[in-house]
């Protein structure tokens, strides 16, 4: 392999499949991988690819269907990831920020389940009463004495 070509993870990755005389598509068959997360494999276009970890993963999977030392290919990524790790950070703590503001409720919604809520209370309160009349003897016979009773 000419240092030129094989100066990236994904230029060795492109070397080797077309070694093998296969196709984006039959590659991406074998792996089950889309054909896009190969292209952008092979065009070292991280940005478009999920987090380094799926992208590691991906890596070994295609080096182990192109009979590839999947640490060579790996220690190109490595060059790159140091300048990714940290977007990568960033990008999925502002992600994750972002999904925490828009989730939380605003004050008015806030105070509106409140009042509904205190209102049902007062609702089913006056319906089915206090619960204290449940627990009142209707007459004045005791349970044991209805036991006794019966034998």
């Amino acid at each position: 392999m000419s240092d030129a070509k094989s100066s990236s993870a994904g230029a060795l990755l492109r070397q080797a499949r077309v070694q093998h005389n296969m196709s984006v598509t039959d590659l991406a068959a074998r792996t089950l991988l889309r054909d896009e997360v190969i292209e952008c494999l092979e065009n070292d276009d991280w940005d478009a690819l999920p987090a380094m970890i799926y992208v590691r993963g991906y890596i070994r999977l295609m080096c182990r269907e192109l009979s590839l030392d999947s640490d060579v290919v790996l220690s190109f990524l490595e060059k790159d990831e140091q300048r990714y790790r940290s977007f990568d950070f960033i990008d999925s703590s502002r992600d994750l920020m972002s999904r925490v503001r828009f989730s939380l409720p605003t004050p008015k919604l806030a105070w509106s389940v409140v009042v509904a809520t205190l209102l049902l209370g007062l609702l089913g309160r006056a319906v089915f009463g206090s619960g204290t009349d449940m627990n009142t003897k209707t007459s004045g016979a005791s349970q044991t004495d209805v036991v006794n009773s019966r034998r």
